[in-house]
C-alpha cells in the first residue's frame, strides 16, 4: 500500500493498527473491570494468513506493567492474534493516545447503596488531510472496529458515540456494553468519546485513570512476548 503520510499513520496508530494490513482484517478491543478494581484489556486481530509475517514477532499493545499474554493461531482460514494484559488497578494500564477513567460520583442511599460511577474513554485520533482520508476510507471499506467494556454492577446508561455526525448506538448485554463502528468512519474521526454510567459496590474511593502514552506507533512497541 502507498505511504499515506504522517497524519493518517497517527490516526491508525491511535487504534493500534498498521497501514500494511488495512482492508484485510477485523479489530476488537475489550476492557474488563472487576469489583475489586482489577481487570484486563484484550485486543484481537483477525486477518488473512498471508499477512501474518509482520506480526509473529510483534505485539499491538505498548509496554505494560504486567506481561502481555499473546496467542497466535490460524482458525477457519484466518490468522488470529489475541493479546491480553491484566492489571490490579486501572491506573496500572497504559493506553495509547487516549484518556480512560472511572469517576466516582458518590454513593447512594446515604452510603448504604452502590456507588454512582462513570467510565469514560476519549480516543484522540488527531486529523488527516482530505486526500489521505479518501484513501483510508477506501482501504477500510466494510470493516468494523469494535470496542466493548464489561463492568461490575448495573449499567444505568450507555451513550452513543458520535462519528462524523452519526450517532453509533451502544449494544448493552447485562453488564457489557459494545460499540461497533465502521472502520472507515472511526479512523476519519478526530475524537471518539465513549461514556457509560453504572452503579456498583466496586472498591473505588476516588477517581482512577489509566496511564496515557502519546506518540507514534513505531515508537511504542511491547517487549518480546514470553512463550
Amino acid at each position: 500500500m502507498a505511504n499515506l503520510g504522517w497524519k493518517p499513520v497517527r490516526v491508525l496508530a491511535a487504534l493500534g493498527l498498521a497501514l500494511s494490513i488495512a482492508g484485510c482484517f477485523d479489530f476488537d478491543q475489550h476492557l474488563t473491570v472487576k469489583g475489586s478494581g482489577a481487570g484486563a484489556m484484550e485486543v484481537k486481530l483477525r486477518m488473512d494468513p498471508s499477512l501474518k509475517g509482520g506480526f509473529e514477532n510483534e505485539t499491538l499493545m505498548g509496554p505494560q506493567a504486567a506481561p502481555v499474554e499473546v496467542t497466535r493461531a490460524v482458525k477457519d482460514g484466518q490468522y488470529v492474534q489475541t493479546e491480553r494484559v491484566s492489571f490490579n488497578a486501572l491506573s496500572e494500564l497504559r493506553v495509547r493516545n487516549e484518556t480512560l477513567s472511572i469517576t466516582n460520583e458518590g454513593e447512594t442511599f446515604f452510603g448504604l447503596g452502590p456507588k454512582k460511577l462513570v467510565l469514560r474513554r476519549v480516543l484522540d485520533n488527531g486529523s488527516a488531510d482530505p486526500d489521505s482520508l479518501g484513501l483510508v476510507r477506501g482501504a477500510f471499506q466494510d470493516r468494523i472496529y469494535t470496542y466493548s467494556v464489561s463492568l461490575p454492577g448495573w449499567i444505568q446508561k450507555a451513550y452513543p458515540v458520535s462519528v462524523g455526525g452519526e450517532a453509533i448506538a451502544p449494544i448493552v448485554d447485562g453488564s457489557t456494553v459494545k460499540w461497533q463502528i465502521p472502520m472507515a468512519k472511526a479512523v476519519a474521526s478526530g475524537t471518539l468519546d465513549y461514556r457509560v454510567e453504572f452503579r456498583s459496590y466496586m472498591d473505588i474511593k476516588a477517581n482512577v485513570t489509566a496511564q496515557r502514552v502519546d506518540g507514534a506507533f513505531a515508537n511504542f512497541h511491547s517487549p518480546a512476548p514470553s512463550h
